[in-house]
C-alpha cells in the first residue's frame, strides 16, 4: 500500500476475492479446485481487502484510531450478517455451485466499486484542532508500521 496506494491494493483484493468465489462454482467433485479457488485465491483477496479500509481510515481519523478501527471491523463482520441469509436462500433455491457463481459476481462488483474510492489523505493532513502527542508523532515517523 505504501508503494502503490490503497486503491490498487483494494481493487486487486476485490478482484481476487470475487474471482476466487466465482471460480469455486466450477469445483464440482474436485476438492482441490475448491481449495485453490475459494481457499487460496479468495483468501488472499480477502486479506488485501480487509486491511485497506482499516489502514486508510486510521490515516483519515488519527485522533479516533480505536473507534474507527472498531467501526471498520464491525462493518466487515456485518457483511456476514447480510451474506449468510442470502447464501442460505440461494443454496436452497439454486444449489451450492450456482450460489458460488452468483455471490462471486456480486462480491466482485461491490468490492471493486468500493475499492475504487479508497485513497489516503493528503500529506500532512490532520483533523481540525487535533495535535498529535509525542508518542503519536514518533509512531507516524517510524520507517515501517504494521498499519501501513
Amino acid at each position: 500500500m505504501n508503494r502503490r496506494g490503497p486503491r490498487i491494493v483494494a481493487v486487486t483484493g476485490g478482484v481476487l476475492y470475487g474471482m476466487g468465489v466465482f471460480l469455486a462454482s466450477f469445483a464440482g467433485h474436485r476438492l482441490w479446485w475448491l481449495y485453490i479457488s475459494y481457499g487460496l485465491m479468495s483468501g488472499i483477496g480477502l486479506g488485501f481487502g480487509y486491511i485497506v479500509p482499516v489502514a486508510v481510515l486510521v490515516k483519515w481519523f488519527p485522533d479516533r484510531r480505536g473507534l474507527i478501527t472498531g467501526v471498520a471491523v464491525g462493518g466487515f463482520g456485518a457483511g456476514a450478517l447480510v451474506t449468510a441469509p442470502v447464501a442460505t436462500r440461494l443454496i436452497e433455491s439454486v444449489g451450492v455451485l450456482r450460489t458460488f457463481a452468483y455471490l462471486g459476481v456480486a462480491f466482485l462488483v461491490v468490492t471493486v466499486l468500493a475499492g475504487s474510492f479508497m485513497r489516503n489523505p493528503p500529506v500532512g493532513w490532520r483533523p481540525e484542532g487535533w495535535t498529535p502527542s509525542a508518542s503519536q508523532v514518533s509512531h507516524r515517523s517510524a520507517p515501517f508500521t504494521a498499519s501501513c
